[in-house]
């Protein structure tokens, strides 16, 4: 689409130039980005393009203006559309109070299941998100209208009193411009967490040996939990009596905690109980963002 706005866009500069307004079939940029994608060539005729020279040429032989302006509108708006929305929308629910964690998970979860959706469009099961208590909706969305309306601009809509939300008609193409946002959204949102300010910090003010005790530590606990979810001897964790030994490590410990979305009372952290899904996140959140403080530490 791009080359074609800028062959288009060269036209309506310069209507009189004939040369401009012949394409050789067989050029292997044409080949590649107009002749072999779908749709492609059918866009090139709606723009006033005819195939002669028995099919190696397009030719515009009348330059209709207003037509083209249409169309080029019509196409800039359909490249533009996936550019800006899904990180507004994100920053929206940001504004609103949600944990850069939270919304990082989300943009993980979106881009998993975006992708699946676009890999097989026709599959019901995958445009489809159930909505009750525990679920991936309710856990990674459903608690922030922002992330809902994240959602609904994707394409998801309620299904079935509400049971479900699900795409209906996938646009793939639309649904790709959002997955590009959401990797986009991921790489620049993962160093800005809570969790990783929190293990840089730490490294820097009390020390490597320290720094290693606190994230193993917290390692050992999710994994644990993640391993015997329905224990809820392990849902609790005495943060004093766990860093006991590291005191200067105890506030570090409880801001990690927290981000890792579990609840803090006094110098007891609690999780939820329900998000098995989220623990798995925080997890690999964690060690990836440990992993980066240690090199940036070194460099």
């Amino acid at each position: 689409l791009t080359l074609i706005l800028k062959i288009t866009r060269k036209i309506l500069k310069s209507p009189a130039e004939s040369k401009i307004r012949r394409i050789k079939l067989s050029n292997s940029r044409v080949q590649k980005l107009i002749v072999r994608p779908l749709g492609a060539l059918v866009i090139m005729r709606c723009l006033g393009f005819q195939e002669r020279e028995e099919g190696t040429v397009l030719v515009m032989e009348v330059v209709k203006s207003a037509s083209i302006q249409d169309h080029l509108g019509k196409i800039e708006k359909f490249l533009n559309r996936g550019a800006s929305e899904v990180p507004t929308l994100l920053q929206r629910a940001e504004s609103k109070g949600v944990s850069k964690e939270k919304i990082l998970y989300a943009c993980i979860e979106l881009h998993r299941v975006l992708s699946s959706i676009v890999e097989l469009p026709g599959s019901v099961p995958l445009r489809s998100l159930q909505t009750g208590e525990g679920s991936v909706y309710s856990e990674r969305f459903g608690f922030s209208p922002a992330l809902v309306a994240t959602l609904k601009y994707l394409g998801f809509s309620e299904q079935q009193a509400g049971r479900y939300v699900r795409i209906n008609q996938p646009d793939v193409a639309f649904l790709r411009n959002a997955i590009t946002d959401l990797k986009e959204q991921i790489a620049a949102r993962k160093p800005k967490t809570q969790v990783a300010g929190t293990v840089k910090e730490m490294l820097a003010k009390t020390g490597k040996s320290n720094s290693i005790y606190v994230v193993e530590k917290a390692q050992v606990c999710l994994s644990r939990i993640q391993r015997y979810p329905q224990e809820e001897r392990y849902w609790s964790i005495d943060l004093q009596r766990l860093f006991s030994g590291h005191q200067e490590t105890l506030p570090y410990a409880r801001k990690l905690f927290e981000a890792l979305d579990f609840s803090i009372s006094g110098k007891t952290a609690k999780w939820n109980g329900r998000d098995r899904g989220g623990l798995a996140y925080s997890l690999m959140h964690l060690k990836e963002m440990w992993k980066a403080a240690l090199i940036m530490s070194v460099s």
